[in-house]
């Protein structure tokens, strides 16, 4: 029997139904990023000021598909405003998903000013095929209910470091943030 991590899918924006769960991340960004720059109307102050600069917008994408506007890390008040604007025109996306539930994903997007600067360069990321799934671990002789459940399995050190050997075998996807299940990582026969 073999045994996956857990399955963390970024939101779905128009245009990237289609986009493998790889280049989704990219895909993500980059729909984002050309909708907020083609959406800024830069401020007269800032214009006057010809100022080269990156700024921070941090923003998360709740359960719903709704863009929220949490931080722009600007000293232009008239910025931060016509940031928050471009952000309530924002369409409703897909949401992101873990294990097939919808959640809610922070984002920190760098915005160059002037904004042409954003399209410059582009990041190409390599796809890896998925070669064979890797066993983690089986369990002959305990028959434990837990190894069987939906429960997380505690992030401790004793638990983690059991199963070390056998993160360092594949894709090593483990973090801290998202938990593995005790159903996905003991393999009863």
């Amino acid at each position: 029997m073999n045994c996956f991590s857990q399955n963390e899918k970024y939101p779905i924006c128009e245009g990237c139904e289609g986009v493998s769960a790889v280049s989704l991340k990219q895909c993500f960004k980059d729909k984002v990023t050309k909708s907020i720059v083609s959406k800024i109307k830069l401020p007269e102050n800032v214009k006057k000021d010809s100022i080269e600069e990156t700024i921070n917008i941090v923003f998360f994408v709740d359960d719903g598909g709704k863009f929220e506007l949490l931080y722009v890390n600007s000293p232009y008040k008239s910025l931060k405003t016509e940031v928050e604007r471009v952000f309530k025109e924002l369409p409703e996306v897909i949401p992101a998903t873990y294990n097939n539930h919808n959640i809610e994903m922070q984002f920190v997007l760098p915005i160059q000013i002037p904004l042409s600067n954003n399209f410059e360069k582009e990041e190409i990321i390599p796809e890896y095929p998925i070669e064979k799934a890797v066993v983690v671990l089986k369990v002959d002789s305990l028959n434990l209910l837990e190894h069987k459940s939906e429960l997380n399995l505690p992030y401790t050190h004793q638990n983690y470091a059991s199963l070390d050997y056998f993160f360092n075998q594949g894709a090593n996807s483990h973090t801290s943030v998202k938990p593995y299940l005790y159903s996905e990582m003991y393999v009863v026969k």
